[in-house]
């Protein structure tokens, strides 16, 4: 499992504004760990999402890297060679976590009051 010094800095950022546009308040104790496990599942979809659109033979290349822990500038210059439009595919990565993240801690809110 990574370690916090192992999260991006702009994604810990992602990460951080996603609990307080949820309007979760948490204690120090419990922010990291939640943080740690935002962070997962992130990663989780962005590979996912490298995943489908890469041909499958690339795809299968592509696991085996990321099952090797490869550092991380192997596994970019992977994804940068073999998805043209890497970026705007991470975006949507980006916005599709924070709206799926908002739409149910929103909903969890409503259902607490």
């Amino acid at each position: 499992m990574s370690d916090q010094n192992s999260i991006p800095a702009d994604i810990r950022v992602f990460l951080e504004s996603l609990l307080e546009d949820a309007g979760m308040t948490i204690t120090d104790e419990l922010k990291e760990p939640m943080i740690m496990d935002l962070y997962t599942r992130l990663e989780k979809k962005m590979i996912t999402d490298a995943l489908e659109k890469m041909k499958p033979e690339e795809a299968d290349e592509f696991v085996k890297l990321i099952q090797s822990n490869a550092p991380q500038d192997q596994v970019n210059g992977y994804i940068s060679n073999h998805i043209p439009n890497a970026k705007e595919v991470f975006l949507a990565s980006l916005t599709d976590f924070r709206t799926y993240f908002l739409s149910g801690t929103m909903q969890g809110n409503q259902v607490s009051q």
